[in-house]
């Protein structure tokens, strides 16, 4: 079973990417909860409120900012029109529960897929993917595992 220690991880909330969100329904979901995100290109800024964007990762080379440990949501008016978007807690470093993208062993050194799920990396042999972390549990693709992050630190795997 994943577990995670949330007094002793390293947490920053920053506003969910809503860029590519559209509705017909009053709410639909940003991103997957624990996956990892990374700051987007773009950053919001108005009359109350600046800062960076949190959105999915991509493609396998990102460098994840940590994993998302909620599920943040956007809301649409009648007519469809953005009326609001929920904040992106993540973990930067620590434990915490992760959705594996393959078959991961206790002690494999972790990366990220492209669609953000942690995947089993060996270090010396690409040097486009970051080390993000160590597995503390087992899994198989779609499984909840347990790793131990520290995306704030992350280097390339060679």
């Amino acid at each position: 079973m994943a577990y995670e220690q949330n007094p002793y991880a390293i947490k920053v909330t920053m506003v969910a990417d809503a860029s590519a969100a559209s509705g017909t329904s009053t709410s639909v979901a940003l991103q997957s909860q624990f996956t990892f995100v990374k700051i987007a290109s773009a950053s919001i800024t108005g009359a109350n409120e600046s800062g960076s964007v949190a959105t999915a990762v991509s493609a396998a080379t990102d460098r994840p900012l940590g994993v998302l440990q909620n599920q943040p949501r956007a809301w649409f008016s009648a007519a469809s029109a953005l009326e609001g978007v929920s904040e992106s807690e993540i973990t930067i470093s620590g434990v915490t529960k992760v959705v594996a993208g393959g078959s991961i062993s206790v002690g494999s050194v972790i990366g990220t897929s492209a669609t953000g799920t942690a995947v089993a990396i060996v270090p010396g042999t690409d040097t486009t993917k970051y080390i993000l972390g160590t597995a503390l549990t087992a899994g198989v693709s779609g499984d909840i595992i347990t790793v131990v992050i520290d995306c704030g630190n992350a280097s390339r795997a060679a």
